[in-house]
């Protein structure tokens, strides 16, 4: 009995500090207009921000406070996604970058060639078009039976078409971008095919770098080093021996 009075007079007063306070937040809450929690995350509640979400305050009298969603959106500084926070005027000056278009090979006055026994894809460049350099070019516009273009078979029918630069004794910016993908693809099946097929890679390399002497720094990431290493080597005991 001598302990229970103490513990009513303390459970009162701990009652009494919770509804001052619980009053003191409504009031600072009733001051703001905002919630005194905040979602931060998923529910599956649906919650109206509209509905009353307070009925009665600390001294027992009904009150009815709302939360307006669109004047929380402009206290909290939140964007309304419907109205646009640019003006238009200035959107439609606002640069768009252009999407690169590659340029497209057309093939022209088309033709048929029929491989005969001892042909190259090289040898029927220069037959047809008088350069060597154009081989790939050739090449990549064609079907063969075989992905390997030091292999072509009697038989084998040939599309010739009007090749790059044709009436003209320089390639245009074009063209160049044109022969030097044509150049990588090739370069790349040699590459598949393994050692057997270093001679004829390094060889492409080397013709390469006549069409495009930047070759190397633009493909840097399909070309393996070493190969780059052994063509620039190559280049230098040729230019030893002239």
């Amino acid at each position: 009995m001598k302990y229970r009075q103490p513990i009513i007079v303390l459970s009162l007063l701990l009652f009494l500090v919770a509804v001052a306070l619980t009053g003191f937040l409504l009031y600072q809450r009733n001051q703001t207009g905002l919630p005194l929690i905040v979602s931060g995350g998923t529910s599956d509640l649906n919650i109206n921000p509209s509905t009353p979400i307070i009925e009665e305050d600390g001294n027992g009298n009904s009150i009815d406070i709302t939360v307006d969603g669109s004047d929380l959106d402009t206290e909290l500084g939140i964007d309304n996604p419907e109205l646009p926070t640019e003006n238009p005027d200035e959107l439609e000056n606002l640069a768009t970058p252009e999407e690169e278009i590659p340029f497209k090979r057309e093939l022209q006055n088309t033709r048929e060639y029929k491989v005969r026994s001892g042909d190259t894809v090289s040898g029927i460049t220069v037959k047809e078009w008088g350069n060597v350099v154009l081989w790939p070019d050739l090449y990549v516009n064609n079907q063969w039976i075989y992905d390997d273009p030091d292999l072509i078979l009697p038989g084998e029918i040939v599309v010739v078409f009007d090749k790059l630069g044709m009436g003209r004794s320089e390639l245009t910016a074009d063209e160049i971008k044109l022969l030097s993908e044509a150049y990588i693809k090739v370069y790349t099946l040699y590459a598949q095919l393994g050692p057997k097929r270093n001679a004829s890679k390094w060889y492409t390399l080397g013709l390469a770098l006549r069409v495009e002497p930047r070759f190397f720094e633009i493909y840097a990431d399909r070309i393996d080093p070493r190969d780059i290493e052994m063509v620039r080597s190559l280049n230098q005991q040729a230019k030893a021996l002239r």
